[in-house]
């Protein structure tokens, strides 16, 4: 879900929210599979980043690729009959 969501939001300025919810995402697992395995520690090394992101196979938003060949298309503008840039209606 969250590759998903990070292709649908990556064309723009999205470094910083992909930043806070690489982070977000990442404290949430750990809190549950701490819960889940009874670890009373919140400095457990028994989750750390490693074990999301390589192990488990957390998505990591930072590392997706951002160019789409798309995007990158330029359409020529078109002219009007009296010279000036049409505007699409």
């Amino acid at each position: 879900m969250l590759a998903g969501w990070g292709n649908y939001f990556r064309l723009g300025a999205v470094s910083s929210a992909y930043r806070w919810l690489d982070y977000h995402t990442g404290q949430r697992v750990r809190q549950w599979l701490r819960r889940q395995h009874k670890v009373q520690s919140r400095r457990s090394s028994r989750f750390g980043w490693n074990v999301l992101y390589q192990q488990l196979g957390l998505v990591r938003l930072q590392t997706l690729p951002r160019s789409v060949p798309w995007a990158n298309r330029v359409k020529p503008a078109t002219k009007a009959g009296c010279g000036k840039t049409a505007r699409p209606v």
